[in-house]
């Protein structure tokens, strides 16, 4: 089984991708996919055998994100989609060399070339491909138009015509000034294999929001010789696609270059060309006939339209909320960690080693110190420095999740909607454990409240308002505040309270570690 790792797995063309390989292939691909949104927010989920909601690509911990996403899920190939993943996850990069995984993007020799628009306009220029006329800010001419497009932009985001008298330096500083290019916008999607490219031509009749929705789809001879120099003369990945105008003379020349799959390539396949299951059959190892046999040129022009469908990405059975502290999060040892460090403040010795067990049994922090000989106004004292302690950001950090918090979720995810509901002072420090632990992506709300004497009431306000079904939680707090919104609870064995201490209610308990 060959495990796919497919970044920003949303897009059209990546859902596209993933029915097919699951559709053709079956358990022969195991398909693991990123995205910025929920799962439920994708058409691509009901393809997915596991998902990871991710930070954006502009998010410093993308990076190292992406990274331990691939060594949790021993994966071996990864999919890079927009041309900032290209950049990050090249062929060649270490880190992933280092996990094993291999790139299907962009070779490490051609990252600066891809790097923006204006250095690959620099090589096509210098090795004499066709491109549009490009103009200096001297060159312009006050009400001639010009097509303006970011040096830096992705597809035609960004991109637009202007007049000359418009464009001041300040424009011209950070995008390409061309000449107008006509009619018809052809987009030539290739598949590369063993140095010769195999291409289909696809002319857009109709587009929304940049993307084809209407196109005719036939074979060229001409634009595929084009294609072809061009993967001569660089190390191209497998797929990849060029776009095509006519320039003022009438010239086809190269408008755009995309190093990845096109969003249009359902369009494509419908006429019978298939570089998906051309690249599935290549990681498989198949023969050359076997692997070639999908990308051979279109016998006669077809006319595609795009009709969109509807796709269910999740019915909800229950809406579940959980507790965080001891309920998903081990925070047993940053308990006993601060109560160290605080009981030296007050030059006190004591071993902490039963207090989180004694604690499990329904007592306080308080009652331990007292039992341990503690007077009672300096047990008050040491609580309230403890309090000022517990979610200081660097002890924050010595919380993991509970074994089998992750996977029960993934699971509990699919078919149930999911809430979480915490006490915590430190709001900002909460979310940051939440995004640590990659488990963010599990909840369709978080709700952060005082952690007072009225949390039971504060937490049932919430549950009432999310119309919950059951809540999962570590405490008696969670417990009260089920019974005030009249909903179910269970309750987890393994967090502040133990075994013992739910036997003496009539409720559902359990451990998530044997979940």
């Amino acid at each position: 089984m060959i495990r796919l790792l497919i970044l920003t797995c949303g897009t059209n063309a990546n859902y596209h991708i993933a029915k097919l390989l699951k559709e053709n292939y079956g358990e022969k691909f195991y398909l693991i996919g990123t995205d910025i949104n929920s799962q439920w927010q994708i058409p691509t989920s009901p393809y997915l055998d596991s998902f990871h909601q991710c930070p954006p690509t502009s998010d410093k911990e993308y990076y190292q994100y992406i990274l331990e996403v691939s060594r949790k899920e021993h994966a071996d190939y990864i999919l890079p989609s927009f041309d900032e993943d290209q950049q990050l996850f090249y062929d060649g990069n270490p880190d992933l060399k280092a996990l094993g995984v291999q790139s299907l993007g962009i070779n490490v020799q051609i990252r600066d070339i891809y790097s923006s628009k204006q250095n690959l306009n620099a090589f096509l220029n210098k090795n004499h491909f066709p491109i549009p006329h490009l103009y200096s800010l001297e060159d312009l001419k006050g009400t001639k138009e010009y097509f303006v497009k970011p040096t830096n932009g992705v597809g035609s985001i960004g991109a637009r015509i202007m007049r000359g008298d418009e464009i001041d330096q300040a424009i011209a500083s950070c995008n390409l000034i061309e000449e107008i290019c006509q009619a018809p916008e052809v987009t030539l999607e290739c598949f590369v294999y063993k140095g010769t490219v195999y291409s289909v031509a696809r002319q857009r009749i109709a587009q929304k929001h940049g993307v084809c929705t209407k196109a005719k789809v036939y074979d060229d001879r001409e634009l595929t010789k084009v294609a072809q120099r061009f993967a001569d003369t660089l190390p191209l990945p497998h797929i990849f696609n060029l776009q095509f105008m006519r320039n003022t003379l009438g010239e086809y020349v190269i408008t755009d270059v995309n190093l990845r799959t096109a969003a249009g390539m359902s369009m494509s396949h419908a006429a019978g060309w298939d570089e998906t299951c051309a690249l599935a059959d290549l990681l498989l190892h198949r023969t050359d006939e076997e692997i070639t046999k999908h990308v051979q040129p279109i016998k006669q022009e077809q006319y595609i339209m795009r009709a969109y469908t509807d796709i269910v990405t999740k019915k909800v059975e229950k809406r579940i909320a959980f507790d965080l502290d001891g309920t998903l999060l081990d925070s047993r040892g940053r308990h006993k960690t601060v109560m160290d460090q605080v009981l030296t403040m007050f030059n006190i010795c004591l071993n902490t080693d039963n207090l989180v067990s004694y604690k499990a049994e329904g007592h306080n922090n308080v009652e331990w110190l007292v039992e341990n000989g503690v007077e009672r106004n300096t047990a008050n004292a040491i609580q309230k420095k403890w309090i000022e302690l517990i979610e200081a950001d660097g002890y924050l950090l010595q919380d993991k999740l509970y074994e089998g918090a992750f996977s029960a979720l993934e699971r509990l995810s699919k078919s149930n909607e999911l809430f979480l509901i915490t006490a915590r002072n430190n709001d900002k420090g909460a979310m940051e454990q939440l995004k640590r632990h990659g488990i963010l992506q599990f909840f369709s709300g978080v709700k952060i409240i005082e952690p007072t004497a009225n949390a039971s009431q504060a937490k049932a306000d919430y549950l009432i308002e999310q119309k919950i079904d059951t809540i999962i939680g570590d405490t008696e707090i969670d417990m009260k505040a089920s019974q005030i919104a009249g909903c179910h609870f269970k309750a987890v064995t393994h967090g502040f309270r133990s075994e013992s201490f739910w036997q003496q209610y009539s409720i559902d308990y359990f451990s998530l570690k044997q979940s």
